[in-house]
């Protein structure tokens, strides 16, 4: 078991975008790699829409120790990796690592939908208090997940 920090990456688009999809992919794949990352833990929440809150969403990626494979699908990657972790994710958990001087473990969360609006991210209590920008009343499918 392990206790450190942990950060909950969320939002749209730019959230989404892969590691293997950015500029120096190879590079940043292959430095996941390096055992002295092995502390840093991932999870991706599958996208999905729920009309009530979710205790437990659906897991798009498992934990996962990080590594070639689990961030980017690695050099060799096969059928079975992951290849879809965010990079925005990664990058910022990986500096928070190099930051806190590599001791410290982290655990980068992932849960992303694209093209989605703002609204679609805050809770019905939320949206009730600004109806100028969404119908009061009106539930967000995606804060429920």
């Amino acid at each position: 078991m392990l206790f450190g920090e942990s950060v909950l990456c969320s939002g749209q688009s730019n959230m989404c975008f892969a590691t293997n999809q950015m500029d120096g992919a190879a590079d940043e794949i292959a430095l996941a790699g390096d055992a002295k990352y092995s502390s840093i833990r991932l999870v991706t929440v599958k996208p999905t829409n729920a009309k009530t809150p979710q205790a437990d969403p659906t897991i798009l990626q498992n934990w996962s120790i990080a590594n070639s494979d689990s961030v980017g699908g690695g050099p060799n990657a096969t059928r079975k990796a992951f290849t879809y972790f965010s990079a925005v994710c990664w990058l910022q958990g990986r500096h928070l690592f190099d930051r806190l001087g590599g001791k410290t473990p982290v655990g980068l969360l992932t849960s992303a939908v694209g093209g989605t609006r703002v609204h679609c991210w805050s809770s019905k209590d939320a949206l009730d208090k600004c109806p100028q920008y969404y119908p009061a009343g009106k539930n967000s499918s995606i804060s429920n997940r």
